[in-house]
């Protein structure tokens, strides 16, 4: 393991470069770990092959101890809080004994703390990802309703008049294996009519992503609504019309649970130039999930530009 550790260890990266991993590896003898569980108590020891080297060695692991959590917090700032804790604790046990860096750990909730905060975080991410299909699929569906209609839905079915009726979301049923559900709704009556109000509870799991705290009924998918968007007036778009291409223009956002809106309701983004950049993006926190013509999702982080966003 020493040879492997000396031969294919990399270069350490800033702010750790004035540490060389050739040299740690090197007087390195050997490092042990035991644990005892009752009560709860955690030893590590290090041992070097001489004074110097464990001078090395501390200062190296005092460095990334410090460097750890700002790493982490990149990444999800939930995780480096309890890993600066976890961290500063490692660092005040740090002791040297001749040849040995020796650390003792008694109190464990440190790193409980942190076992919990990474556990939240793999649950976020798998949410995350359900929600991503689930966008994939309501994307996958518009371009079915295309092939089916030559256009996208519009924003909403319309009554002979051009009233708003019912949402985009009940047209796509049929093409999201929902025939059934969407046989039941009276297309020529409104969202809130005596019936259609009835079918509200009946929203599909697919509008609904898991971890969200969303009220019954509603749904944080909606499209950009409004001019030079793929969903304006009472119509919906055609692939011709998407200029930028649809690799470059946004069909789908995924809005904040506060601004959720019921499922079968016209109710979308209204993305009209007059509309303040901060009422557009009014609820999101450090980035917003978007669904692009092409059926691609992204995440997209802050701070965003406001012409950058107005464009897509």
């Amino acid at each position: 393991q020493k040879r492997s550790l000396k031969e294919l260890g990399p270069p350490l990266q800033k702010p750790l470069d004035k540490h060389s991993s050739q040299e740690l590896a090197a007087g390195l003898s050997w490092m042990s770990f035991s644990m005892d569980p009752f009560p709860p108590r955690m030893k590590a020891a290090i041992r070097g092959v001489d004074a110097p080297w464990v001078e090395k060695g501390m200062s190296f692991i005092k460095d990334a101890l410090q460097f750890a959590p700002l790493a982490l917090s990149e990444a999800d700032q939930n995780i480096a809080e309890p890993a600066g804790k976890l961290m500063q604790m490692i660092g005040n046990g740090l002791k040297k004994e001749g040849n040995d860096i020796v650390l003792e750990l008694n109190d464990p909730q440190p790193i409980l703390d942190l076992f919990a905060a990474a556990a939240a975080k793999a649950r976020g991410s798998a949410q995350s990802m359900q929600s991503v299909n689930n966008m994939k699929q309501l994307l996958l569906a518009m371009h079915v309703h295309h092939d089916a209609k030559n256009s996208f839905p519009a924003p909403a079915i319309v009554s002979s008049e051009g009233k708003p009726l019912l949402s985009w979301r009940v047209a796509v049923l049929p093409y999201l294996e929902q025939e059934d559900l969407y046989r039941k709704f009276k297309l020529d009556e409104p969202w809130d009519s005596e019936h259609n109000r009835k079918l509200v509870p009946l929203m599909p799991k697919l509008f609904a992503p898991e971890g969200e705290t969303l009220q019954p009924g509603h749904t944080p998918y909606v499209v950009p609504v409004g001019k030079q968007t793929m969903f304006f007036g009472g119509k919906g778009g055609k692939l011709g019309d998407v200029t930028d291409g649809t690799t470059n223009t946004v069909a789908l956002i995924q809005l904040p649970a506060g601004r959720a809106v019921i499922w079968s309701k016209p109710d979308d983004l209204d993305a009209d130039p007059k509309v303040a950049f901060d009422e557009l993006t009014k609820g999101f926190s450090d980035r917003l999930t978007v669904g692009f013509g092409d059926g691609t999702v992204r995440r997209i982080k802050f701070p965003l530009k406001e012409e950058v966003f107005r464009n897509l």
